[in-house]
């Protein structure tokens, strides 16, 4: 497996992964119209051209997951995103990307938005050094927690 730099000819992939990585909880939750579900190329493709986004594949080149950014200001990254296919979830891949993504994109502080309904995800943030800051309403009655890590 590796993980690099993801190019805008991944943007159709990357859409696909998107659907398949959130289509479980999408089905559990009765929300087949969430965005991330209902997302479009275009829309796909403008939101790459604003971020950095990093893929992780397989020796075959198909894209298992995924994690984009993008600085707000010269000390500030915005996380979001952050995708594994269903298949390969819990062997440390997303750990793996956060850290490389932030690695490569020298900051002082970043910042993210975690769903209060997946809490394993809340977790994972939380080992990595984030913690909750602030929280917004989201859609159906959900709380959004806004999640920051300062580097030392």
């Amino acid at each position: 497996m590796t993980i690099s730099l993801a190019a805008i000819e991944d943007v159709p992939a990357l859409l696909r992964l998107q659907r398949e990585a959130f289509r479980p909880r999408a089905i559990e939750l009765d929300w087949l119209d969430a965005f991330p579900m209902v997302e479009g190329l275009e829309s796909a493709m403008d939101e790459f051209r604003k971020n950095t986004t990093i893929k992780l594949s397989l020796s075959d080149g198909t894209i298992i997951g995924s994690i984009r950014g993008c600085m707000e200001d010269k000390d500030t990254l915005y996380l979001s995103r952050l995708m594994v296919h269903p298949d390969h979830k819990r062997q440390g891949h997303g750990t793996r990307l956060m850290l490389r993504l932030m690695e490569l994109m020298p900051h002082q502080r970043a910042w993210l938005y975690a769903s209060e309904l997946e809490p394993e995800v809340v977790r994972m943030y939380e080992r990595l050094g984030f913690r909750e800051f602030d929280r917004e309403p989201g859609e159906r009655n959900t709380q959004w927690l806004m999640m920051e890590r300062y580097n030392k």
